[in-house]
C-alpha cells in the first residue's frame, strides 16, 4: 500500500454540501482522537466569514486567488479577504501531496471530479477517482480555462506545484441528501492512504457498487463572458450541467448574435444570474472524450 505523504480535505467554496462534509469529518475525528497511521491531515474551511453569511464569498471569489504568480508578490494594501485568506491556505496547500476540494454546483448536476492543468492522471487521480461512490465523471481542464488560461484554484495550485489536485464536484448544493455518499467517499480515501478508521453511523449504510463503473470522460473546450450587449441563454439550455446542444444550434445569444458550436458540445458551470458580471466567464463548453 502506498500512503500520502501530506493529504488536505477542504471546501473553498462555502455553500452547502461541501462545508457540512468537512465539519462532519472534523467531528467524527476529533471524537475518535485519531492521528493518521502515516503522513499527515489537514481538514480546513476556505471563507469561514463565507459560512456566517451564507454566501460563496465575502468581497471576492477565493477560488480564483491561488495563481501561482500572484502569490508571490506582496499582498496590496486594499487586499480583500479572500485574498489575505488565500495566504493562509496556500503555506499549507504548497506542502499537500493531495488536495481534495469538496465543491457544490449552483445550479443541478450528478456528481463529477474537475482536474485542471493536466491532461494525464498520476495514479493518486486514478486510486481517489476510484473511491468516490456514485461519481462517475470525469472533466479535464488542462488549459487552465476556469481561470480563463491562469491556474486559479486551490487544486490546480498543486498539479501546477507537481502534485495531485482534484476537485470534487459533490453534485447540487442544495442536494443535502447525498451528503452520505460524499461522506463515504472520504471516509474509505482517508482509510486506504492514512490509515484513519473513522466510524460514522450515516455513511457505514452506504454500499460501494461490486463493479468498476464506465466513466465519462470530457474536457474543457472554451469559456464565453458577458459583454455589453448583454447575454440570454436560447432556451431550455444553461439549466444544468453537462446539458448537452447539438453543434450548429445556438447555445445563446450575445445581443442578437448567437454562440454557436459546429459540433456537438455540453454546458459546463452555467452561471446564475445573480454571478453575471460584465467580462467575466458565463459559463464553459467541453467536449466528451
Amino acid at each position: 500500500m502506498s500512503w500520502y505523504r501530506n493529504c488536505t480535505v477542504c471546501s473553498i467554496l462555502e455553500l452547502g454540501l461541501g462545508v457540512d462534509v468537512v465539519k462532519k469529518l472534523v467531528e467524527t475525528l476529533f471524537e475518535s482522537g485519531q492521528t493518521p497511521k502515516a503522513g499527515s491531515l489537514v481538514l480546513a474551511l476556505g471563507n469561514p466569514k463565507g459560512i456566517k453569511l451564507n454566501q460563496r464569498y465575502v468581497e471576492s471569489d477565493l477560488n480564483r486567488c491561488f495563481n501561482p504568480d500572484d502569490l508571490s508578490k506582496p499582498l496590496a494594501d486594499n487586499a480583500t479577504y479572500e485574498e489575505k485568506r488565500s495566504r493562509d491556505f496556500a503555506e499549507f496547500v504548497a506542502e499537500a501531496h493531495v488536495l481534495i476540494d469538496v465543491h457544490a454546483t449552483l445550479k443541478p448536476s450528478d456528481p463529477f471530479v474537475r482536474i485542471g492543468g493536466v491532461k494525464d492522471l498520476n495514479l493518486n487521480h486514478e486510486e481517489i477517482l476510484d473511491e468516490l461512490i456514485g461519481c462517475n465523471t470525469l472533466l479535464l481542464d488542462p488549459l487552465n480555462l476556469i481561470g480563463m488560461g491562469r491556474p486559479v484554484c486551490s487544486d490546480e495550485l498543486l498539479s501546477y506545484n507537481g502534485n495531485t489536485g482534484i476537485c470534487y464536484e459533490t453534485g447540487f448544493a442544495g442536494d443535502l441528501e447525498c451528503a452520505p455518499r460524499v461522506l463515504a467517499s472520504m471516509i474509505a480515501i482517508l482509510l486506504n492512504k492514512l490509515g484513519l478508521e473513522i466510524e460514522c453511523e450515516e455513511a457505514a449504510a452506504v454500499q460501494k457498487p461490486a463493479t468498476k463503473p464506465v466513466r465519462d470522460v470530457y474536457e474543457m473546450t472554451s469559456v464565453f463572458t458577458l459583454g455589453e450587449e448583454g447575454f440570454r441563454w436560447n432556451s431550455p439550455y444553461g439549466s444544468h450541467n453537462f446539458q448537452k446542444i447539438p453543434g450548429s444550434v445556438p447555445i445563446g445569444f450575445h445581443g442578437e448574435t448567437p454562440l454557436v458550436e459546429a459540433n456537438d458540445t455540453y454546458v459546463i458551470f452555467p452561471k446564475v444570474p445573480e454571478l453575471w458580471f460584465l467580462g467575466k466567464p458565463l459559463g464553459w463548453l467541453a467536449k466528451k472524450l
